[in-house]
């Protein structure tokens, strides 16, 4: 190979080792085009927490943002949490279909709408998925069971 080839073929391989970093950076996703939103993507405050039909007043009027940071993937803020092991401060989820999102923590959240401003979510929390210190059942600390989240949109 004479010089001239082998000065190209050299920049040739450092420009496609260029573009390929670029492409491949993951923290650089553009947000989706506002067409491609998810209609639960935006701030939202607790109207109601329940765990297996019971009230849990501690939740009342916490918000949670929610950002969709890929097509079908994003994540999730609550400003206070009083259970992180209900629902964490923070964190990723990803679409499992049109009504579910799966969260970094592994709960599988069912999601739906009343109306256009109201965003309610069912999810299950399974004793095995959390440690706690409990010496009997029932146990104040027990996060385990079906939780149902109403959200009323924060405009």
């Amino acid at each position: 190979m004479n010089h001239s080839k082998l000065l190209l073929n050299n920049h040739l391989t450092g420009l496609f080792a260029l573009l390929l970093c670029v492409a491949c950076d993951g923290d650089n996703h553009p947000p989706p085009a506002p067409d491609d939103q998810l209609p639960f993507v935006g701030k939202w405050q607790v109207e109601a927490a329940m765990e297996d039909g019971l009230l849990v007043s501690a939740w009342q009027g916490l918000e949670l943002e929610i950002e969709q940071l890929e097509t079908n993937g994003g994540a999730f803020h609550f400003y206070e949490s009083p259970d992180t092991l209900v629902w964490p401060l923070s964190g990723t989820w990803v679409m499992d279909d049109t009504t579910r999102i799966v969260r970094n923590d592994d709960i599988t959240m069912m999601v739906g709408f009343t109306g256009e401003t109201k965003l309610n979510t069912v999810f299950f929390v399974d004793r095995g998925q959390v440690e706690i210190a409990c010496p009997e059942y029932p146990c104040s600390a027990d996060p385990a069971g079906t939780w149902s989240f109403t959200f009323s949109s924060v405009l």
